[in-house]
């Protein structure tokens, strides 16, 4: 099924680029589309000349810089590329997505460092998860009812500490990863098999809807690319790449999210696996996995006890890099759909008195200024805390997660964190 993305906006993902990001684009399919360019050999170009449009301007250097032989320029300066490439811009005219260049300062450096990294990706939707911490849930495509459960338990409890979820948007665990995420904070994103117009599997059009609205859909196929069974294993390269971390939820000995896990340790990520009924051989992916080193995964606790070293790197980079602007931004504008309406209502929470104002002011981390908040103010949400301390979510959850490690907050049952008294 071919989904209708043509913008309401006359200004099409084309117009939006600038000179240079055009240039940038046009670089890139020229690169993708000459015969006997790999992902990996772009990989490299990219590497020395730090542009798709300084590699192509320099195909006389290839062979020197980069190893590549001058078959492969030859090619290239031949033009045979130039028909697919004005195919897949000409799709784009009239395009409702966004494009991601190698050069754009969002893309995610832990992409950038896979030897197979994408070029460019498709996308729809908030681009700015692209920010965040994210961790990989993977699974089977038909998962028994209590995978299902604990997928969705456990995607909530990350997205609430503000670490987004990704996965591939397929039936069973990435159904309930994706909806699971779309609760807390970090959301979630999904990575396709095909391009961003093609709905596939037609059973999650709801649950697309909505991370298009409150996520982010990528692709590194174009527009109009089918779904084909080769796609899916090329894809997992960036759920895994995309993640510090990657959960196997419910895998046989034979399963496509096994090839995650294996890219995921090729790439230096982290592997977790679901612990599952020692009869099950819907599972036996799972146990083979923790046989071979993985950690054995009860609870989002153990993920973040286990990324606790990434994450605090990840809380002091963010406040390093924090503009007085960042300060400012509405909450809401950090928050999924469904907390939006929250925002907006009345709030019975104590707000921070003039005295109050001062110590934050002089609080020099997140997470001082939290503490602050909950001993002047009880108990508050982490949508209150955002509201009241003007903070970005991402922030406040993470700085959350970290201070419940500590045991200097704790978590109540109506997701309200409590100071505990020293």
């Amino acid at each position: 099924m071919v989904l209708n993305m043509t913008t309401t906006d006359p200004a099409s993902i084309l117009q939006r680029l600038d000179a240079d990001q055009r240039r940038e684009l046009w670089a890139s399919l020229a690169l993708m589309h000459t015969p006997g360019i790999g992902l990996r050999r772009i990989r490299r170009l990219l590497s020395v000349f730090s542009s798709a449009f300084e590699a192509v301007s320099h195909p006389e250097k290839w062979r020197e810089c980069c190893g590549i032989a001058d078959e492969q320029r030859d090619l290239l300066m031949s033009g045979v590329w130039r028909k697919a490439a004005e195919a897949e811009w000409s799709s784009l005219k009239h395009s409702g997505c966004g494009v991601l260049l190698w050069t754009d300062p969002l893309y995610p450096p832990c992409l950038r460092e896979l030897p197979d990294a994408p070029v460019r990706l498709y996308t729809l939707g908030s681009v700015e998860l692209l920010r965040n911490p994210c961790v990989a849930i993977v699974g089977s495509r038909r998962c028994s009812a209590r995978a299902g459960e604990m997928t969705s338990l456990l995607a909530h409890e990350l997205s609430s500490s503000g670490i987004t979820i990704v996965s591939g948007l397929a039936l069973g665990i990435d159904y309930y990863a994706h909806r699971g995420a779309l609760t807390g904070i970090g959301s979630t994103i999904a990575v396709l098999g095909a391009g961003l117009n093609i709905l596939y599997p037609r059973q999650n059009e709801a649950l697309r809807r909505s991370i298009e609205e409150n996520g982010l859909i990528l692709s590194e196929y174009a527009p109009d690319t089918l779904p084909i069974p080769q796609h899916f294993p090329v894809r997992n390269r960036i759920i895994s790449g995309l993640s510090l971390g990657v959960a196997v939820m419910e895998a046989a000995l034979k399963s496509g999210s096994l090839v995650t896990a294996r890219l995921a340790l090729d790439q230096n990520r982290a592997i977790y696996a679901a612990v599952g009924d020692p009869d099950d051989e819907g599972t036996a992916g799972n146990r083979a996995l923790i046989s071979q080193g993985a950690l054995p995964l009860e609870s989002a606790a153990d993920i973040l006890r286990d990324l606790q070293p990434q994450l605090s790197a990840f809380l002091k980079r963010t406040a390093g890099q924090e503009t007085e602007d960042d300060m400012l931004l509405p909450p809401e504008l950090h928050l999924s759909a469904s907390l939006r309406e929250e925002v907006k209502k009345p709030h019975r929470q104590k707000k921070p008195d003039d005295q109050v104002l001062l110590e934050l002011e002089k609080a020099e981390t997140a997470a001082e200024k939290i503490g602050i908040f909950l001993r002047a103010c009880g108990p508050a949400s982490a949508d209150d805390i955002c509201l009241h301390l003007r903070m970005n979510a991402v922030e406040v959850g993470m700085s959350l997660t970290m201070m419940q490690m500590s045991d200097t907050i704790r978590l109540l049952f109506d997701n309200r964190y409590e100071w505990i008294e020293q």
